[in-house]
């Protein structure tokens, strides 16, 4: 019988905040906190963070953790990361360079003369990724070019949560999710892609190990951040995969919508499903499974720009939006702020555009098409999803800027249920709780460890949804009105940059 009285950590590097909680056997959050780190943006295409600054930012909220959940509760704790986010190591494992993170778009013709040179296909069939300039062995070609003295003392590419494995256990591992994030893995058969893992020489990469990799903490690690001595770490996966856990989306056709600085949508697949056009990546889970993942890139840090250029509480504004008027005089937002779309798009040159402003149009009116704008490319990701896999399940969402009405904004472009998280915590936080007291828990009775389903009490204990929007079919059809001229609107702006 599990003690009450043991709970297993969650952590997770985001892209602007390490977010830790503390899971009981029951799957009630105790606790939670976080630390915020910048993001240097020097110029555009630049996005860097000190790795340093991650570290103590965990130890920061690890501490204030403890203050709710003593330390010596702790029996094991999971880890997830943003990713592609690139750590330049030398062969003492310290970094050479800022980390990279997966919004640094510098190495985009490096991955544009990786896709000409393995051939898109060939490389989407093996790698389940399109892989450009945000992965990690393109990132390294073009920091290299850039900076050839300080890649000079390079040995390792990591990913972030590759190299706080390393920080904690001593042991550089990572796990198949997030070395897809390198470019260079074949989920197929689990292993680097030699052909394409060779342009990123002199430079090593770490052993693929699963999901559920157990290693203890290192004395150094427990000194520095409070870990009781030889805490389980368990591997971990990525933040997408993890945070799909979290909310519930673990049968096929379920997916996955988390929203946060980005929006990842994941589905849960049947089996194997690669789309000719290559519109979405396969993605391995934390088990056997795979997923198809979109990510559509300026969501949350889109609210928090126009906040920024305002100068007004635009989030307030968000979260008391009224419905949309898609009529043909509401403005048009294209969200495309972060340097191109991913998404169901996957278009480099895409750039962000208000049309159809007028004197009339307030502030709200400018928040409410950007809301919008949103919609219509998540609703787009969703449909692809069910048109090439077949598979139509519910919206299992959760994360910051989700408020009722935009929740059920989404239902009725997309024509499906969607049901939205209670949790305050961070959703892939809490997958890696979860994923490690299902390892921990069966490592300790000698049992295997399984991913692909329920994680054991801890998962029936998990939060249900606040609020379930079931879909307006009414308005499902002016939706896919607004978006027809949503899109003829995207297609003529884009035209003019050829």
């Amino acid at each position: 019988m599990p003690n009450p009285d043991s709970f297993t950590i969650g952590i997770d590097l985001g892209t602007s905040s390490v977010k830790v909680v503390a899971v009981g056997p029951d799957g009630r959050v105790a606790a939670h906190a976080r630390r915020d780190y910048p993001t240097v943006r020097s110029e555009p295409g630049v996005a860097e963070q000190d790795p340093e600054l991650w570290l103590d930012g965990l130890a920061a909220a690890l501490g204030e953790l403890a203050e709710t959940v003593p330390a010596r509760s702790w029996r094991g704790a999971g880890l997830t990361a943003m990713l592609p986010t690139l750590v330049a190591l030398d062969e003492g494992y310290a970094p050479v360079a800022p980390a990279l993170t997966w919004q640094d778009d510098r190495g985009e013709a490096y991955g544009t003369a990786l896709r000409a040179r393995v051939g898109e296909a060939e490389l989407y069939r093996r790698t389940g990724q399109i892989v450009d300039g945000r992965y990690l062995v393109p990132m390294m070609q073009a920091l290299a070019a850039r900076e050839p003295s300080r890649c000079g003392r390079a040995h390792w590419i990591v990913g972030a949560k590759d190299y706080l494995f390393h920080r904690l256990t001593g042991e550089l591992r990572t796990d198949p999710s997030t070395a897809a994030g390198y470019g260079c893995f074949d989920i197929g058969i689990g292993t680097w892609i030699p052909e394409i893992a060779g342009l990123a020489e002199p430079y090593a990469l770490p052993h693929v190990s699963g999901a559920t990799t157990i290693l203890p903490a290192t004395d150094a690690a427990a000194r520095e951040f409070g870990l009781p001595a030889g805490l389980p770490i368990v591997l971990g996966a990525a933040d997408s995969v993890l945070g799909a856990l979290a909310v519930g989306a673990t049968k096929p056709g379920q997916v996955a919508y988390l929203s946060g600085s980005s929006t990842v949508i994941l589905g849960v697949l049947d089996g194997p499903h690669f789309d000719d056009r290559r519109r979405f990546l396969v993605t391995p889970t934390a088990g056997p499974d795979l997923a198809a993942e979109m990510d559509l890139l300026a969501t949350g840090s889109a609210i928090g720009w126009l906040a920024a250029l305002v100068h007004g509480d635009v989030r307030a504004v968000f979260a008391d939006l009224p419905a949309p008027t898609l009529g043909s005089d509401a403005p048009l937002f294209l969200p495309y702020l972060a340097g191109g779309e991913q998404g169901a798009l996957w278009d480099a040159e895409l750039t962000g555009s208000i049309v159809g402003l007028g004197l009339s149009h307030s502030e709200r009116d400018i928040v409410r098409a950007l809301a919008s704008g949103i919609v219509v490319e998540s609703s787009r990701c969703l449909n692809v999803l069910a048109e090439v896999t077949g598979l139509r399940g519910d919206v299992f969402a959760a994360g910051s800027g989700l408020p009722q009405r935009i929740v059920q904004d989404l239902a009725d472009a997309s024509g499906r249920r969607v049901a939205v998280s209670t949790m305050a915590a961070s959703h892939s936080a809490y997958g890696a709780a979860l994923l490690a007291a299902e390892t921990v828990g069966a490592a300790s009775t000698g049992d295997a460890a399984s991913t692909g389903g329920a994680a054991g009490a801890a998962i029936q204990g998990r939060p249900g949804p606040a609020f379930v929007a079931e879909p307006d079919a009414a308005r499902f059809a002016e939706w896919a009105a607004f978006t027809d001229r949503y899109d003829a609107v995207r297609s003529a702006l884009r035209a003019l940059k050829r």
